[in-house]
């Protein structure tokens, strides 16, 4: 091979292999973290629908009881069996708002460990394994 003036062989043969050596962890990791972080987003937002049309579903009860009764009904109607929210892994509960008068409070609760992201990231880097959402409604009737 033949030297340039400066000194260097003008060679760049494994150039492309350096770099993809170089950038391909980073980039592997980044689109992992997007699918983990997009997976739990998405079930975040399925959370905060499901606690508002639990509120809207249970405007009709009478007292808290048969309000979480109504709320209760709706999640187990309205989550599909086998999507991304399990409702066997979701709790609500229907409590009066203690800041406004004539109006509650509907919690829904979901122990997100079992979604698949925790696999993908370890537990350290995404937000929590309890995804909680509230839905403030005025209470119905006269």
């Amino acid at each position: 091979m033949k030297r340039s003036k400066q000194g260097f062989y003008p060679n760049e043969e494994g150039a492309s292999a350096v770099e993809f050596a170089l950038i391909a962890p980073v980039f592997t990791f980044m689109m992992f973290g997007m699918i983990a972080f997009g997976v739990w987003i998405s079930a975040a937002h399925t959370v905060q629908q499901a606690a508002s049309g639990a509120a809207r579903a249970c405007v009709a009860g009478l007292d808290s009881n048969e309000r979480e009764n109504l709320a209760a009904d709706y999640l187990t109607h309205a989550l599909p069996r086998g999507g991304l929210v399990d409702p066997d892994a979701v709790t609500v509960a229907v409590t009066d708002d203690p800041d406004v008068p004539g109006n509650f409070r509907v919690s829904v609760t979901f122990d997100a460990s079992g979604l698949p992201v925790w696999n993908l990231l370890g537990s350290t880097l995404l937000p929590g394994h309890e995804i909680r959402r509230d839905s403030v409604i005025t209470a119905g009737g006269l």
